[in-house]
């Protein structure tokens, strides 16, 4: 542990020192680009272990099931729990207002607890493989689909069916989950009141039933992720934190990493997949109409819940949207790669993420918003965050993947 914190407080100052860094400050640094461009250095040809920088070390097998086994206790049980903990605290605010609709503060107290729900989910939108995509529950999906279909939401506030969870989770994607209370909440386009919608004599009522059984259908949806993943449920982690002793997963339609070589590269190369999606799916929108959030008005935050994943899984699991890089890699309580010994020896490389995360947050958060007014009329401001997160999704894929010998994966987020 001695080694750890030398070698972390080593690395923060060379980041410190090279890009002066504050919080969402830094735009470039190194300003050539990624560590490493153009220079050859750490451009391997070949695929698997050992190729790119070096070859295979004693050090490495040990180094990853370090991380694994981390990652597992500070970062990947704690983000699905942190899901149950705000889907629970949701169905309690969606009932207290219930209760009492014209009560102001609970109203704002759902909305809020929808945007806490919503901020954990993103957290674990990072690893989208296994339960979160596996059929039948095919979680993500079912728990975020968007943009929210309005038209399909008032079809069930028209209809005449007794709504409760169980009907809920009847339903289609396009009828439960996330989307559809936050449309319940916010009317479109205006981001503010809309308990008058509540207070209605004819129709308020229906609406509680809609918003407290979806509630309820989403703290479901989160308990069943959640279980997949833990130990004493389908034990999907260890999967990841202990991939040579766990054996076979329990499903046979959940991935099965055979060492740790492979579910290593697997989280490391979603780091790269979150800036690629995040560009892609997000910054892509072209309308009002179809940004993720457009009725909470909470799009760019979303995009930063899944960069905090990011840093988490480089800086360890404490790291914060707000603290520096080099205050997360001196502060650190747990660990992330940055304390893996090919990172340790290679600070320019650490550099370079700590500049790439930082430009890409500070890019994002000069966006204009409401986000879905700014893919209309700031187009050069979201030009500037694509730029920033290409940069971010280049040092994970190039210069990271590269230096710790592992193989850059394909893509396979589908975009729902």
């Amino acid at each position: 542990m001695k080694r750890v914190v030398r070698s972390r407080l080593r690395i923060a100052a060379v980041v410190a020192a090279v890009c002066g860094l504050a919080p969402l400050s830094i735009t470039a640094c190194p300003a050539d680009g990624p560590a490493g461009e153009g220079e050859g250095e750490g451009e391997g040809e070949g695929e698997g272990e050992g190729e790119g920088e070096g070859e295979v070390r004693p050090d490495d097998e040990e180094a990853r099931q370090r991380l694994l086994t981390n990652w597992e206790t500070t970062l990947l049980m704690p983000t699905h729990e942190a899901f149950v903990t705000t889907s629970t605290a949701l169905v309690a605010a969606s009932t207290a207002f219930c209760a009492d609709v014209d009560d102001v503060a609970a109203y704002a107290a759902v909305q809020d607890a929808w945007k806490a729900t919503h901020a954990a989910y993103k957290r674990i939108e990072v690893l989208r493989f296994g339960p979160i995509v596996a059929y039948p529950e095919r979680y993500g999906p079912t728990v975020d689909f968007w943009p929210a279909r309005e038209a399909r939401i008032d079809a069930v506030l028209d209809g005449d069916a007794v709504i409760d969870a169980a009907f809920v989770g009847a339903q289609g994607a396009v009828a439960r989950g996330l989307p559809v209370v936050e449309v319940l909440l916010w009317p479109f386009g205006e981001n503010g009141d809309g308990r008058g919608r509540y207070v209605d004599a004819a129709t308020g009522a229906r609406r509680c039933s809609y918003l407290t059984a979806a509630s309820i259908d989403i703290q479901t949806l989160a308990t069943g992720l959640r279980n997949s993943w833990a130990v004493d449920g389908g034990a999907f982690v260890r999967q990841l934190s202990q991939p040579s002793t766990a054996g076979a997963p329990t499903r046979a339609d959940w991935p099965h990493f055979a060492t740790t070589q492979v579910a290593f590269s697997e989280l490391v190369n979603r780091m790269g997949f979150t800036a690629e999606n995040i560009r892609r799916d997000r910054l892509g929108r072209l309308s009002a109409e179809t940004v993720e959030c457009a009725y909470s008005g909470r799009s760019v935050e979303a995009m930063r819940d899944n960069l905090l994943t990011v840093l988490r899984l480089f800086y360890g699991g404490d790291a914060t949207l707000t603290t520096t890089p080099a205050e997360a890699v001196a502060t650190a309580t747990s660990l992330g790669l940055v304390d893996h010994p090919r990172l340790v020896e290679r600070p320019d490389i650490v550099a370079a993420f700590a500049a790439a995360q930082t430009g890409a947050l500070a890019a994002l958060a000069a966006v204009d918003t409401p986000f879905g007014v700014a893919v209309v009329e700031d187009r050069d401001g979201i030009a500037a965050a694509d730029a920033a997160l290409h940069t971010l999704q280049i040092v994970v894929q190039a210069d990271i993947i590269n230096v710790l010998g592992l193989t850059l994966a394909f893509n396979d987020n589908d975009g729902d």
